[in-house]
C-alpha cells in the first residue's frame, strides 16, 4: 500500500478528502498503465486496483498517517537508529501508532487499518504453522478468483479460517501432502 502523511482534524479524521486521494493515483498510474497494457480496475472500494495480466493484479490500498507523529522527531531517531540493512533483513519496521493510520475508501471516508498488524499475524502465521499456511491461503484464493468473478469472501477471511483449521489439524498432521492439506 501507500501512505499519504496528511494533517488530521480534531475528530481524529484525515483532513484530506480520500475520494480525490483515488482519483489522484489513478490518475497519476493512467499513463504508466496505457503504456504497458495494464489496466485500471476502479471497482475496488478500498484499493485501486492495476490487473497487470489476465490472472495478476496488484492492489494498492492508500493509508494516511498523521503529519505530527509521521514527522515527530522521535519517529525519526527510531528511524535513525535501525541500521538499513538490518531493517530489510530482519523486516523490522519503524511503526506508527495503530490506532492513528487510516485506510481510504473510495466513497470518501476513512477507517482506522493498519496494515502492519495484519502483517505481524501472517507472520506469526507463517512461523506456527510454517509454510502450510502460505500454501493453503494461495490454493483458497485462487480457488475463489477462478471460481467466482465477484465474491464477498475476502482474503483476511480465508487466511483466518486456515489459520482455524490448522490450529485443528496442526498436531497431528504438520507436513502432510499439499492435497491432504486443503
Amino acid at each position: 500500500g501507500m501512505y499519504v502523511v496528511v494533517d488530521y482534524l480534531q475528530n481524529g479524521q484525515p483532513a484530506l478528502v480520500a475520494k480525490m486521494l483515488f482519483e489522484m493515483v489513478e490518475e497519476a498510474l493512467g499513463p504508466l498503465c496505457a503504456q504497458r497494457g495494464w489496466e485500471l480496475n476502479t471497482s475496488k472500494q478500498t484499493c485501486v486496483r492495476v490487473e497487470i495480466a489476465r490472472d495478476a493484479h496488484i492492489d494498492i490500498p492508500i493509508y494516511s498517517a498523521p503529519r505530527a507523529i509521521a514527522e515527530s522527531e522521535e519517529l525519526a531517531k527510531a528511524a535513525i537508529a535501525m541500521d538499513h540493512v538490518a531493517r530489510r533483513a530482519n523486516r523490522v519496521y519503524v511503526e506508527l501508532p495503530s490506532d492513528k493510520i487510516m485506510l481510504a475508501h473510495r466513497d470518501g471516508t476513512w477507517q482506522q487499518s493498519d496494515p502492519l498488524t495484519l502483517h505481524k499475524w501472517v507472520e506469526g502465521c507463517a512461523v506456527r504453522y510454517g509454510e502450510d499456511f502460505r500454501r493453503a491461503c494461495r490454493y483458497f484464493k485462487g480457488w475463489r478468483d477462478f471460481t467466482w468473478t465477484k465474491c464477498g469472501l475476502t482474503s483476511i477471511t480465508i487466511m483466518v479460517a486456515v489459520a482455524e483449521a490448522l490450529e485443528q489439524l496442526y498436531s497431528s498432521r504438520r507436513g502432510d501432502g499439499d492435497d491432504r492439506l486443503v
